[in-house]
């Protein structure tokens, strides 16, 4: 039997790829406020 997560984030959380700087926000980060890197939505389910 599948079970789904019903956890829903309000914002999200943002981690840079290159520096590991992370950002929460409810609106979309395009780069990394400290080194302009590519960011990852981490508040999202990976599963």
């Amino acid at each position: 039997m599948d079970r789904v997560d019903p956890y829903r984030s309000s914002e999200s959380y943002y981690e840079c790829q290159s520096c590991g700087s992370r950002v929460r926000s409810g609106e979309y980060v395009g780069a990394c406020p400290d080194c302009d890197g590519r960011v990852r939505d981490i508040a999202v389910s990976r599963e």
